[in-house]
């Protein structure tokens, strides 16, 4: 509820707090990713992102979190070259 009504800084941490309770679950380590980057901690992000996709690689907003806290920086090219090719035509 914090992340639609824009509390994104009260997101972040509900996010990282629910890791806690099912440190296991491909969820609640997604949304762990996302909490780590609202708080712009893009390292922990890219931890927890690539986790989960080495568990489940289709696994769309894991990948759509990992590109964006590996993006500083790097060129649209590199970032759709990032992205498995079966992957590149998902709406997601």
């Amino acid at each position: 509820a914090h992340y639609m009504l824009g509390r994104y800084q009260e997101a972040a941490h509900a996010f990282l707090e629910a890791l806690q309770y099912n440190p296991d679950d491909e969820t609640a380590l997604t949304h762990a990713a996302h909490g780590h980057l609202l708080l712009e901690d893009r390292a922990n992000a890219i931890t927890l992102a690539e986790q989960v996709l080495r568990r489940n690689p289709a696994n769309a907003k894991a990948r759509a979190f990992l590109i964006h806290a590996a993006s500083p920086g790097q060129s649209l090219t590199a970032l759709i070259a990032s992205v498995p090719q079966p992957y590149r035509s998902l709406p997601e």
